[in-house]
């Protein structure tokens, strides 16, 4: 109850952690912990931007998430694709 009426939970959950009209970027996104990750800022309301080196498991990652999601190949313990990737998103 939030000043005498009734607020469902999720709401509260949303409002303190909510990330609509946020952008969250998460390298190693395509599998693992990295998806996992993406997939809760997803369900936080944020947009997900997703990089990782094999094309494939990244357009395969984007499609399971959905349009709020975007993939680009990054490796980013290359300095020089880091900067680029930068520059590109």
């Amino acid at each position: 109850m939030i000043e005498g009426r009734e607020v469902p939970v999720q709401d509260i959950v949303n409002s303190v952690f909510g990330l609509a009209g946020h952008h969250a970027l998460v390298t190693g996104g395509s599998s693992g912990l990295g998806f996992d990750i993406a997939r809760c800022f997803l369900a936080a309301g944020a947009r997900v931007t997703i990089t990782g080196t094999d094309r494939a498991k990244l357009d395969s990652a984007v499609t399971e998430l959905g349009e709020n999601a975007a993939g680009f190949v990054c490796d980013v313990t290359q300095l020089d694709a880091a900067d680029d990737f930068a520059g590109r998103v």
